[in-house]
């Protein structure tokens, strides 16, 4: 495992979560996150990508965002009508919130960042849990989930299961809306989120 600390400002996103190893587009309205944008823009284009807990709270802080979010780069901005700034941003790395510094003009915080690469060497060993990993991927979808032909195609060539463990964890993230319909559905789908979590730490 690699992790180092740096400061780097912090966007927080309503209903959206970022992957490490994603491209994504999402937009940005609030004065704060317009800030950090056009700031990170100006030097290294690095932020700090974290999910709101509340989609409803229009001034979000430290304990209004998740501690866990992703290191992206953005790599496009383009200013839309009504103050809105979309974005094109790369996730990167894992990273977890350590302590504010600042909260004026924008989020800035302390962050841990890994940026752990998985590679596997043993053939037998890669195979093993490539195989583990459709088998839980088939499982998903006898729940409803679809996994793009993309993702699947990747295990023919899979090197190292941390790039397919957040690939899988971008198709599970469910809005806030959807949770009273799905409980059922989503209680079983967290068992195997757990299940693909402790198999990831076991073999890294």
């Amino acid at each position: 495992m690699s992790e180092f600390n740096c400061r780097m400002p912090v966007i927080a996103l309503r209903g959206l979560v970022v992957i490490p190893g994603t491209v994504i587009h999402f937009d940005v309205s609030r004065e704060k996150s317009i800030a950090a944008i056009e700031d990170v823009m100006k030097h290294d284009q690095m932020v700090m990508l974290s999910a709101q807990k509340d989609p409803e709270t229009e001034d979000p802080g430290i304990d209004d965002i998740c501690r866990i979010g992703t290191a992206a780069k953005v790599r496009q901005i383009v200013r839309m009508p009504k103050n809105v700034v979309r974005v094109l941003a790369e996730g990167l790395y894992r990273s977890t919130i350590v302590e504010e510094i600042s909260s004026k003009p924008y989020l800035f915080y302390n962050i841990a960042v890994d940026d752990t690469k998985e590679t596997i060497d043993d053939p037998v060993r890669s195979e093993g849990m490539r195989r583990a990993l459709e088998e839980i991927m088939e499982r998903f979808e006898g729940l409803g989930t679809k996994f793009s032909a993309e993702i699947k195609q990747s295990l023919a060539f899979f090197k190292g299961i941390g790039c397919h463990y957040y690939h899988v964890g971008a198709f599970v993230v469910y809005k806030p809306e959807r949770l009273a319909r799905h409980r059922a559905k989503l209680h079983e789908k967290l068992v195997i989120i757990a299940k693909i979590i402790i198999f990831y730490r076991n073999h890294r």
